[in-house]
């Protein structure tokens, strides 16, 4: 072989395993974070909080599958048919259950502690209306790639989600912020961060996915994975 292609496959050969080791660190950071998260659930019964460990819950088991298929391409000779197509399958569906419960916890903490909001008994909130129809539609997309096999219904569903959970996190922020009670509160970085990381998620999959080959975006994807889950 050519000098320059075993230093190339040996260049990328130390980048899979520094994403290795950087998803199975976030991992276990993610399972940290969840437990303390529910050992403050204990204490303090907030609602928002059980939508929350869902939402810590769902981005661990999307990181553990994406790290799955990085370990798979790698490192096994015949990977098992059904093992894979099982778990494409699976992280369809965390990204459906991530839809669902990401909203419900941004809503509800910020109306933890912004002013009380009172509205007549049977109306829904408009507030509601938005967050529902939004997220109808990104299930919608993920829907409609599954059925005609295009990925790009895929990437816009994936730039509508980061976009949308961006937008939600800095609703929720100005609540939290606006609030005597809430200035103090923790989950302030995890919104600051939320607010900043979606944005750059997508800025950063648009410049992989421009100047990366199909092949080399999956592993630089599943390295930006682990990077925005810690």
């Amino acid at each position: 072989q050519p000098p320059l292609l075993l230093y190339s496959r040996h260049q990328e050969q130390r980048v899979h395993h520094l994403t290795l080791w950087l998803n199975m660190i976030t991992f276990s950071v993610l399972v940290a974070s969840g437990g303390l998260s529910f050992l403050r659930f204990l204490r303090i019964r907030a609602a928002w909080q059980k939508f929350y460990l869902a939402y810590l819950g769902s981005y661990a088991a999307w990181l553990l599958i994406s790290t799955y298929t990085l370990f798979q391409r790698v490192y096994l000779l015949s990977p098992v048919q059904f093992v894979d197509v099982f778990f494409a399958y699976a992280r369809i569906a965390v990204s459906v259950v991530l839809v669902i419960v990401g909203p419900i916890a941004f809503v509800m903490v910020g109306r933890q502690f912004a002013s009380a909001r009172r509205r007549r008994p049977g109306r829904v909130s408009r507030e509601w209306v938005v967050v529902w129809t939004i997220a109808a539609v990104i299930v919608l997309l993920i829907v409609l790639m599954l059925a005609t096999e295009r990925p790009v219904f895929s990437t816009i569903a994936t730039y509508l989600f980061n976009s949308y959970f961006a937008l939600l996190a800095i609703r929720a922020l100005m609540m939290v912020a606006g609030s005597t009670a809430g200035r103090d509160e923790p989950i302030r970085t995890f919104l600051w961060y939320s607010a900043i990381a979606h944005p750059l998620i997508i800025l950063a999959s648009v410049a992989l996915r421009h100047s990366m080959s199909p092949d080399r975006f999956f592993f630089a994807n599943v390295f930006a994975i682990g990077v925005f889950c810690l």
